[in-house]
């Protein structure tokens, strides 16, 4: 729900496995816009889905298989509006998975940082 995210990071290769609830997603979804016009346009903080608002929301439910040193990353839009897809598959790249979550803090906020920034990332 809404426009936090989660990644999965696995031999090289960044996927994103959810789905952002916003309006400029549904635009590009639509093919109103392309993908890299929804990353600079400026309705892209306005969510369609969100938590609190009424006593029932559409959820996105997905099962996923994990395979051993498969990191999982989950964000809110903080970081994924600092640092892009390419930034992010680079630092899970790096071995030094320990201090991840701390190195990807810390480039969206020198890249910005104007926004909360929240990540976890789960090693299996």
């Amino acid at each position: 729900v809404g426009d936090s995210r989660a990644y999965c990071y696995f031999e090289k290769a960044l996927r994103q496995i959810t789905t952002d609830h916003s309006v400029v997603q549904t635009m590009v979804d639509t093919g109103q816009i392309t993908v890299d016009e929804a990353k600079n346009h400026p309705n892209k903080n306005i969510i369609t889905r969100a938590l609190g608002i009424a006593p029932y929301v559409d959820i996105d439910f997905a099962e996923n298989q994990l395979k051993e040193n498969e990191v999982i990353i989950l964000c809110s839009d903080g970081l994924t509006n600092c640092i892009d897809d390419e930034l992010l598959a680079l630092s899970a790249s790096d071995n030094d998975f320990e201090t991840l979550a701390d190195r990807l803090v810390d480039l969206a906020n020198q890249n910005g940082g104007n926004d909360n920034i929240t990540v976890v990332a789960v090693k299996i």
